[in-house]
């Protein structure tokens, strides 16, 4: 697992340290449940990352660890993002506002009590698309709010290495929000974790598993792990794709091309190790 030395007189590493983060009760208890010891490295990655920008990645977790943390990731991004915007001078916050919701998307809690038509519309916010989604996530944490967690079960269903992660995050939305997000004994499932732990055991029955090779898709997850939350929804669509033959290529959204050429520091690292001796090619759209 990977340390980091003595970062209280480590000044290269404090002085871009976040002051301070918000962790919630709700991941502690989740955490724990995997027990003191995962529960103790899960913690010391998830604030390493948290405070000093360290990937989740490179503690080299289990990968049921490792899903879990990536999943509270998002969430500690924005809220560093909306703090750092709420201070003077930021892209908004000056006056200790806050910017107006997205023309035509309700923030609202759904109620399962409501008409046919108040459901309609929830699910017209389940099929927008992966940067659509991004945007619901600038309400932060959320406990009973589905369609804001769409962004968290689609990140869920592509790195399960299904063909069709985007199809399949919206049929579980769309069934769970129609259920009032109870199971079968009534139980309602109310908060994040709780949710994304069901996305888990979602039974695929019409998609096929294994689009990405295991060393594909740990690649595009260490880069997922490091790019900022607007690159973070293009790099879960559906058309990425991947290939190492006589070179390599990686198909993929244009401005996901332009910020890993754009961060080559950062990214290289974990590129060049897929890479090999071939050469990179994108195809971009």
């Amino acid at each position: 697992m990977e340390e980091i030395t003595n970062p209280v007189n480590d000044k290269k590493a404090t002085d871009k340290a976040e002051e301070s983060v918000i962790i919630y009760r709700s991941w502690f208890i989740c955490l724990w449940l995997l027990g003191p010891v995962r529960f103790a490295k899960a913690m010391f990655a998830l604030l390493s990352y948290a405070f000093f920008s360290k990937p989740i990645s490179s503690f080299g977790l289990p990968k049921q660890v490792e899903t879990i943390l990536d999943t509270f990731t998002p969430i500690i991004d924005k809220n560093c993002e909306k703090k750092r915007n709420g201070a003077k001078g930021g892209s908004y916050g000056y006056m200790g506002g806050r910017p107006k919701n997205p023309k035509g998307v309700s923030l609202e809690t759904p109620n399962v009590n409501e008409t046919d038509t108040k459901n309609e519309n929830e699910t017209v916010l389940v099929n927008e698309s992966a940067a659509e989604m991004e945007n619901h996530l600038e309400t932060g944490h959320t406990t009973n709010k589905a369609h804001t967690d769409s962004l968290f079960f689609l990140f869920v269903f592509f790195f399960r290495n299904l063909l069709s992660p985007k199809k399949q995050a919206e049929k579980f939305v769309t069934h769970y929000t129609a259920t009032g997000w109870r199971l079968g004994g009534g139980d309602y499932v109310a908060t994040d974790e709780q949710r994304i732990a069901l996305a888990m055991k979602w039974e695929i029955k019409d998609d096929k598993i294994g689009r990405f090779r295991d060393e594909d898709l740990a690649m595009w997850r260490s880069l997922y792990t490091i790019a900022p939350p607007e690159i973070k929804g293009l790099m879960l669509d559906d058309n990425v794709r991947f290939s190492r033959n006589e070179k390599a290529i990686i198909k993929c959204p244009k401005d996901v091309m332009d910020w890993i050429e754009d961060h080559i520091d950062k990214t290289k690292p974990i590129v060049k190790p897929w890479l090999g001796t071939l050469k990179l090619e994108y195809l971009s759209y």
